[in-house]
This record gives structure tokens, sequence and C-alpha cells, in this order.
């Protein structure tokens, strides 16, 4: 009858050696897919609310229109924008175009959205809507585009508008809008700003 053999105590400490390697490998692995994932989540987050952002400028810009010929009453400097728009509105499962004047005012890391509704808003400030739009901004800035009359360059970039008595009467070509939002790594702790510039074309 042969005697059953019995690991020796070198073979159980390389047994457990190995074994100690293997988990540390998986723990390691399965560590950085984390911290993978948590990055492409709070990137996905900040180009998500900058998307959302510029589409509702976008909306409300492309219908912008001036109050009359020799008025615009568009109003810009590089932290606020006052202007009127048409845009669409659902109510009892029907749609129609209400006259609005748009408000965005940017302070103390807080961009605001005013909107005056009706005709009313045409003549006097009613009482607005207002709504936080995104708490990542800590900085937004506008710029307008307003034509030169020259053929090499056609139109210029300024920090306000109307900037003389001749744009008065004028709406701007385009805005630009410069975007930073504080990205967020909540396990890691760490945070970075992300760029965003997006040029708005406003329809005649």
């Amino acid at each position: 009858m042969k005697k059953a053999k019995a690991f020796t105590l070198i073979e159980l400490l390389i047994a457990a050696g190995i074994f100690s390697i293997v988990l540390l490998s998986i723990y390691s692995a399965f560590h950085t897919g984390i911290l993978s994932y948590q990055k492409v989540d709070a990137s996905f987050e900040v180009f998500q609310n900058a998307r959302m952002l510029f589409n509702r400028m976008d909306l409300d810009l492309s219908n912008a229109f001036g109050y009359t010929d020799k008025e615009s009453r568009f109003q810009g400097n590089s932290s606020s924008m006052d202007f009127f728009s048409l845009l669409d509105y659902f109510l009892e499962d029907k749609s129609f175009i209400a006259l609005n004047r748009i408000k965005y005012t940017f302070s103390a890391d807080i961009l605001k959205r005013s909107a005056y509704m009706g005709v009313e808003a045409m003549g006097k400030n009613i009482a607005p809507k207002d709504e936080e739009i995104s708490s990542q901004i800590k900085e937004i800035s506008f710029s307008y585009a307003g034509l030169t009359g020259k053929a090499t360059e056609p139109y210029e970039w300024q920090d306000s508008w109307p900037k003389d008595q001749a744009q008065g009467g004028l709406m701007p070509e385009a805005v630009k809008v410069k975007l930073v939002l504080l990205q967020k790594e909540k396990r890691q702790g760490s945070e970075r700003l992300v760029e965003f510039n997006k040029i708005i074309s406003l329809l005649r």
C-alpha cells in the first residue's frame, strides 16, 4: 500500500505566492477598468452638458429678430445677451409659436436664462420665467460678428453689441460662445476645466 504524499512547506509557499500574484493581477485589471469607466463617465457628462446648453442657445438665437427696421433691441456684452425670439410651445397637445424676449446673464458661476413671453414683452418688462442652466459652468463669454464692408475681412468679432449708433438697427451676423465647464471625477476627487467653442448664426 502506497503512502499518501503530503505537500512540503516550500511547495505550499510557492503555491500561495502564485495565487497571490494571480489575485493581484485580477484586482489591478479590475481597478484600472473602474478608473477608466469613471473618466469616460465624467467626460460624457461634461460633453452632454455643453451640447444641451449650445442646443438651447442655438434655438433661441436662430429665431431671433429685430424689434423694428431702425431698432433691433439686440443688446449684448461678454457676459449677457438680451434679444427677441420666436419659439415653439406645446399646450394641451397643440403647438403654437410665441414671441419671447430672451435674456442670458452669467454671474458668480451661474448662467441664468430669463424668458419674457407674449406680445407684452415687446413694450415693457413683465414677470419673466427664470431658470438656472448647468451648475458646472466656470466661464462663459459672448462675442458678436459685425459686417465690415471689406471683401477680405467681411466681418469682425466684437465684445459688445451694438458698439456704435450705426449698429443700433442691425442684428449681429453671428454669436460666438466660449464655454468652460468643470469636469469632476468623483472617486479620485480630481477636477479639470474643459473648454468648448461654438459659433451660432442668426437667421434673417
